[in-house]
């Protein structure tokens, strides 16, 4: 059950991920991005993601997953910090 429920937050996190930086992309090319507690919103996912990611390693005994496991989660911890500042400023 977790390998299929892991899979399944893989599919999500990769299409979640696409969709994301293409939105950003287009507003940090087009327009100006302002802060909003919306931000908040981006944190959640890259730490489900690298979650799920973690279980489906841990599932299928892939040691490659486990660097992009790292990857997430330090991109999930920068997210957090930024977000984190922005909105005590």
């Amino acid at each position: 059950l977790i390998s299929i429920f892991s899979s399944m937050l893989a599919g999500f996190g990769i299409w979640w991920f696409a969709v994301t930086f293409l939105i950003l992309s287009y507003y940090l090319i087009k327009k100006s991005l302002p802060y909003t507690l919306g931000w908040w919103a981006l944190v959640f996912p890259v730490a489900a993601f690298g979650i799920s990611f973690k279980f489906l390693a841990l599932d299928l005994s892939c040691a490659y997953l486990c660097y992009f496991v790292t990857f997430l989660a330090i991109i999930a911890f920068v997210l957090w910090v930024v977000v984190f500042y922005k909105t005590l400023v």
